[in-house]
């Protein structure tokens, strides 16, 4: 029992859970669960309260975050477990994890009371929004807490009547071309007009709005809709449509969703904008080239993961939630980490001068081009943790070995401080604890690191990357032969 009194829930058997997540509705509250955590949270909600769940558990117990993650999800709370920070304090003078969190925590810009409205213009409308909030009409959200690294998605349909139609090419859709360096095509027809209206408080207790508009010009050509589209909102749809699903019907449910998804998008993309006539060659829009390689990312997420996994129900909640609340750019790092080669780093001298410093190119998750003897970093916000990858002969100049948390980044050169410095400001949302990894340690770190080789068929664990696009590349196949 989690709480004599208030919110008691009847225990489950996390090993009975683990063998039926592939089922529907297993991943949401319990049926015996009260009803007190989701009839607190709209309440909560309703009179602009928000909760953030911090977990200090060692993942030896079930905690039924299902259930409890309830207050967070409909509040715009936060869910964190800060076990994973603690025996990191005081491990490095210049980066306290567990300080860093608790900061971002409560020093963050926040608002309160936020209430969300969007609207479109004639010829479409709202269908569906996606994300942690409460809802208690179709035509607004209830935003609690308003946070700047929160993200939601709302889907559009279009309506029985048309979109207003105007020939040409006006001078804005030109201008836009022009600066996304595309050609402008001969035919516009028209604008679509979209608006997103955010009331609430601010710290100082004045009530605010903020009004984001934006026009954007109509065409009736496939190919320039793909030229325009953005990698990382697809993602986010992508995702969203899967983690809904994923909660609602299983894990085999929503991997077939996710994957026909895809499937349609890359079909109609071949169909209406591909001149080859070559169906054993798979055609990717240039806009799209990463977009299979982060589905896939994401189907190897401890979310999705089948019941033969093993993968603790805890752990697939704290990743449900944080694959609806990141932000776009952040969701992309969450499924496919961001890695460095210091190594390469230092070869590629045009990346720095007096007055810029550019982040090098993120390294290949693949073990093929993994290269075990180069100074490597990986910033994983997945599993909270920063790993330094260090070969034989570097850790005894440095020296370091293999478990100690952090390291002197005095020890390093200016530029690979910067780039640990500038990896870290990427994900402000979660911290990591930073690690060392001695190669041929095979110590848990170690492990973390072959593991996030995404793009790898580790055990049974799936498909290789290589293996998911034939997979794609056969779906696409069949949809051209029935077409």
């Amino acid at each position: 029992w989690v709480h004599p009194f208030v919110g008691t829930i009847k225990p489950r058997e996390e090993h009975q859970l683990i063998s039926r997540c592939d089922e529907k509705g297993v991943l949401g509250a319990g049926a015996d669960a009260s009803t007190w955590w989701k009839d607190t949270a709209a309440d909560s909600s309703k009179t602009g309260i928000a909760y953030d769940v911090l977990l200090l558990n060692d993942k030896t117990h079930f905690l039924e975050l299902n259930t409890i993650s309830h207050l967070a999800h409909w509040t715009s709370g936060r869910v964190l477990n800060l076990h994973r920070l603690i025996p990191s304090i005081g491990s490095d003078g210049s980066l306290n994890p567990l300080e860093s969190q608790l900061d971002t925590l409560f020093c963050r810009p926040i608002g309160h009371s936020g209430l969300l409205r969007a609207r479109t213009s004639k010829g479409t409308k709202i269908h569906k929004y996606s994300g942690h909030f409460f809802t208690g009409t179709p035509q607004e959200l209830a935003v609690p807490l308003v946070s700047p690294n929160v993200s939601y998605i709302i889907e559009i349909a279009h309506e029985g009547s048309s979109i207003e139609m105007q020939q040409g090419t006006p001078q804005d859709c030109v201008d836009i071309c022009e600066d996304r360096e595309v050609s402008t095509p001969t035919t516009f027809r028209g604008y679509w007009y979209f608006q997103a209206v955010l009331l609430y408080t601010c710290n100082a207790g004045i009530r605010r709005l903020r009004v984001a508009s934006l026009r954007l010009p109509i065409t009736n050509q496939f190919a320039t809709l793909f030229r325009g589209v953005n990698l990382e909102c697809s993602f986010a749809g992508l995702a969203h449509h899967a983690l809904n699903e994923l909660a609602e019907s299983g894990v085999f449910r929503a991997k077939d969703a996710l994957l026909d998804r895809l499937a349609q998008l890359l079909f109609c993309y071949r169909r209406q904008c591909s001149s080859s006539q070559h169906s054993g060659q798979l055609i990717l829009p240039e806009s799209l080239k990463l977009l299979p390689l982060y589905v896939y990312a994401l189907l190897k997420t401890k979310a999705f993961k089948t019941g033969k996994s093993n993968t603790r129900m805890d752990a697939r909640s704290i990743d449900l939630y944080w694959l609806l609340a990141l932000s776009p750019t952040e969701r992309i790092s969450y499924v496919y980490p961001y890695m460095v080669d210091l190594h390469s780093f230092d070869e590629e001298h045009t990346l720095q001068n007096e007055t810029h410093f550019y982040m090098p190119t993120p390294a290949q998750l693949c073990s093929a081009t993994f290269q075990h003897e180069h100074l490597q970093v990986m910033h994983d916000i997945a599993s909270q943790v920063e790993v330094m990858y260090v070969p034989e002969e570097m850790a005894k100049s440095l020296p370091v070995k293999s478990g100690d948390y952090g390291i002197d980044l005095r020890r390093l050169s200016i530029e690979h401080q910067m780039v640990i410095r500038s990896m870290r400001l990427r994900s402000p949302t979660i911290s990591c604890v930073p690690v060392c990894s001695v190669q041929g340690s095979g110590d848990v770190h170690e492990a973390v690191v072959r593991d996030r080789l995404v793009e790898d068929k580790l055990g049974e664990t799936g498909p290789s990357y290589i293996d998911f696009l034939c997979q794609l590349h056969g779906a696409i196949r069949e949809l051209l032969l029935i077409s």
